[in-house]
């Protein structure tokens, strides 16, 4: 990770809270190889002001208001029919992660909260929503922090979304895809048919 910092150069980073001390420790590694001037051990190792919200690598919470607003960014996406997934090969080991995070979807649910958002949770622990977590924060992360300033003055543009023939926006009914695709067995093969959709 510290290589890929060091090529990329951000301004800052977010990851998840659930590993505080990985994020402390890769901050620390990150400040010793001179990639940011931010030193962790300064601050203290919690949530908010003179604590995570000064490091570089920021630990954020998927729980609570956070969660609430990421889901409510991927919401968006799909209630627009702008969410765009792979269809599904049967028997291609090369879609098993598509395959989980259509499923993990499925098994959230929302409950309102006192304090009137939803909270969000599973039905179904065993099947966990990891995948749901990494895919709702890249969503909220291209939203919420679009204005990264570049050095040459320009910024990260937002992601781009274009119509593809061949894929049908299901907007909402998305769970209930059930379409199969024979879609090319290489690579190669693979490639051109998604690039020519």
């Amino acid at each position: 990770m510290m290589r890929l910092f060091a090529f990329f150069r951000p301004v800052g980073g977010f990851g998840d809270a659930f590993d505080t001390a990985f994020l402390y420790d890769l901050n620390l590694v990150l400040n010793n190889a001179g990639i940011t001037r931010i030193d962790v051990r300064r601050f203290e190792n919690k949530q908010g002001k003179e604590g995570w919200d000064e490091w570089y690598i920021k630990p954020i919470r998927f729980s609570g208001p956070q969660k609430h607003l990421m889901h409510e960014r991927m919401q968006k996406y799909i209630y627009g029919c702008l969410f765009r997934y792979p269809t599904i090969v049967n028997d291609d080991t090369r879609y098993v992660v598509v395959d989980k995070l259509m499923k993990q979807f499925g098994n959230i649910k929302a409950e309102r909260s006192p304090a009137g958002y939803n909270k969000y949770g599973m039905l179904n622990e065993k099947l966990g929503d990891d995948l749901v977590d990494s895919c709702i924060a890249s969503v909220w992360a291209q939203e919420e922090i679009k204005a990264l300033i570049l050095p040459a003055g320009g910024m990260v543009p937002q992601m781009d979304f274009r119509e593809r023939h061949r894929f049908t926006p299901l907007g909402p009914k998305f769970l209930n895809d059930q379409r199969l695709l024979n879609a090319p067995r290489d690579d190669k093969s693979l490639f051109n048919f998604l690039k020519d959709s």
